[in-house]
């Protein structure tokens, strides 16, 4: 109950959570409640995961800890959480190959260092 009201408004949270209504996948999609509708769940949760691991390991630690850390905080806490988890990751090596990729116009190799 308490994570659909932050995913869709109040209004729809009651409805939802007072009717105890079943709703599509098509309608969880719509209100929000979900990013994408697949038939082929496995298919697309592969392809989710496998799009996930080819960004920099570090990279997506990080901001993972500020989506999870920034939620229920001050727009300026938050601010400041995403500004301590992001500068350290300037001194990987992780980063130093995503400039250098860049520059050489190819796809980064990253190693989580």
């Amino acid at each position: 109950m308490v994570l659909l009201r932050e995913l869709v408004s109040p209004s729809i949270a009651k409805d939802l959570i007072f009717t105890a209504r079943r709703f599509s996948g098509e309608e969880a999609r719509a209100l929000g409640v979900v990013n994408s509708v697949s038939t082929a769940v496995d298919d697309a949760a592969l392809e989710l995961a496998e799009t996930i691991a080819r960004n920099g390991p570090l990279g997506v630690r990080g901001a993972k800890e500020v989506m999870e850390g920034a939620h229920n905080v001050s727009f300026t806490e938050a601010i400041r959480l995403a500004t301590q988890l992001r500068a350290p990751l300037s001194e990987t090596d992780d980063f130093k190959e995503a400039l250098q990729a860049f520059e050489e116009k190819r796809k980064p190799v990253f190693k989580g260092r």
